[in-house]
């Protein structure tokens, strides 16, 4: 809903401390989160009102076309969705990263990280690329997301918008096929391989219920077999076996095809 050239004319000419915020107030526009009107806000505590009429400021100032595009109709309420993974969250860390990039994208600068590292290939170890991709979405901020699971909703403690493990996550899942296919669109064979020799080594990621459903199902989550899985290329291997095996008929083992393969 929000092109990356609309992003910067949303923020061309805010402050760099000012972009964040100013990021955030677009995403929760557009998806329908901020509320339109003040008497939304007369039941919200002091620092909420805050901070959804900074939203509002913000909002007001972006061209009428972009305001235009905003959700009214969407329930973001999940109810078994953990309070630091609220669709609120995600988007407030989107909008962090992106605002962090100014007169760039998060793409160029991924590129240009990974080709630094590839040319210290020599010296440090392919693994070391993984963090250093992490890191460009480790954004430090002081953000009211920080502490919130949704306008009004406290956290038990502070927390990252986009943590360690998220971040990797997403290294290996989004960043790497893109910059993957970046190396083969410039016919860089030199930065493919690198990004290769990253992936063959990257750690394992944290767990979910397709990985846990796969290891009772095709290995009986016997020990042995388990400790055979050290990193992040081969739960995406059983991922795959998932979708091309599991994903249409969950329960019919005894018919599946993947033991003829």
């Amino acid at each position: 809903a929000v092109s990356w050239d609309n992003l910067q004319r949303c923020l061309d000419g805010i402050t760099p401390p000012d972009r964040g915020l100013a990021a955030e107030a677009l995403l929760l526009g557009i998806a329908g989160v901020l509320p339109c009107t003040a008497s939304a806000c007369a039941t919200m505590d002091v620092e909420t009102r805050q901070y959804v009429r900074a939203l509002q400021k913000y909002w007001h100032t972006f061209p009428a076309d972009i305001q235009g595009r905003a959700w009214h109709d969407v329930n973001w309420r999940q109810p078994n969705v953990r309070p630091a993974n609220t669709p609120e969250r995600r988007l407030a860390g989107m909008a962090r990263i992106l605002a962090h990039y100014p007169g760039t994208s998060l793409l160029d600068a991924a590129v240009a990280l990974c080709h630094t590292s590839c040319h210290e290939s020599a010296t440090r170890p392919a693994r070391t690329l993984g963090h250093a991709l992490a890191r460009q979405l480790d954004i430090p901020t002081l953000s009211y997301w920080t502490r919130r699971a949704h306008l009004g909703g406290q956290l038990s403690k502070g927390q990252r918008l986009i943590g360690a493990q998220r971040a990797c996550t997403v290294v290996v899942d989004a960043m790497l096929p893109i910059l993957m296919l970046y190396a083969q669109h410039s016919a860089d064979a030199a930065l493919g391989a690198h990004l290769l020799a990253y992936y063959h080594t990257a750690p394992l990621l944290p767990d979910n219920h397709l990985l846990r459903y796969i290891h009772h199902r095709m290995l009986g989550n016997d020990p042995a077999l388990l400790r055979l899985f050290t990193g992040a290329r081969q739960q995406q291997g059983l991922l795959q076996l998932y979708t091309d095996f599991c994903g249409n008929d969950e329960g019919n083992c005894q018919g599946c095809d993947f033991p003829l393969g």
